[in-house]
């Protein structure tokens, strides 16, 4: 039961019992908008919950709302893993860019998509331990993947070897944007999953893939069928998960 006075507008269960919740912003959120969602954010705590929010239909934000953005990036980063941004418009970054907030929420690298978590407190170096959950939607499978990734770390996992012969049924999404590096060993490791060619009701599909991680499956010169989706994609399969629940 969700106790969010400011209310989840998805409010999704997957097969393990685990919501998925959705907090979509309205078009011009102001300062006063963004310390509400901080201080229910902060306060509430869904044990194993994935939260989403989703800026997709955000156009403008104050620009005395600069405090508040610095509170949720602390957020974001203190909450890893459970509490995510999605959705965040070329338009947006745009606006944000202009009044020199975009760096609040990616890095200097064009085309970046890495969260405020990654530019809060945060050494070069400082890499957050691998960690994987999985989310068996009703239209998907939905893994997210954070920290240092490696090949032993995803061998041990035998995250390959259970994932695979699902991905012919259904299509399986990893979500990439909490990935600090995602070693060579890791895209060794993954050849066999990103290599699955889309067939009539499955296949793999990449979210959340920055720019640093692009770079990586470029150097690497992998052969990589999986179909990488942006944002307004992986929130629509989570909205059509509503509609089945």
């Amino acid at each position: 039961m969700h106790t969010l006075s400011y209310r989840p507008d998805r409010d999704c269960i997957n097969s393990l019992g685990i919501p998925v919740d959705n907090l979509t912003l309205p078009p011009r959120p102001g300062r006063a908008h963004l310390a509400m969602i901080n201080r229910e954010l902060h306060g509430q705590s869904t044990a194993g919950a994935l939260r989403i929010l989703d800026f997709s239909r955000v156009r403008r934000i104050a620009l005395n709302s600069q405090p508040e953005l610095f509170n949720l990036a602390a957020l974001l980063r203190a909450q890893r893993g459970q509490l995510q941004l999605m959705g965040l418009s070329a338009r947006l970054r745009k606006q944000l860019a202009a009044a020199r907030l975009l760096d609040l929420f990616s890095s200097d690298s064009p085309g970046d998509d890495e969260g405020a978590l990654d530019r809060v407190t945060r050494r070069p170096t400082d890499f957050e331990r691998f960690s994987c959950r999985s989310f068996s939607l009703s239209n998907a499978t939905l893994v997210t993947l954070a920290g240092q990734v490696d090949g032993a770390s995803l061998k041990a996992l035998g995250f390959v070897e259970c994932l695979l012969p699902g991905t012919r049924e259904r299509p399986c999404i990893i979500d990439l944007r909490n990935v600090d590096l995602l070693e060579s060993s890791a895209i060794a490791e993954l050849l066999p999953l990103l290599g699955v060619e889309a067939g009539p009701r499955g296949r793999v599909c990449l979210s959340g893939v920055s720019y640093r991680t692009r770079q990586m499956l470029r150097m690497a010169a992998v052969p990589c069928a999986a179909e990488i989706i942006d944002d307004r994609e992986l929130l629509a399969r989570i909205a059509a998960q509503v509609n089945d629940v």
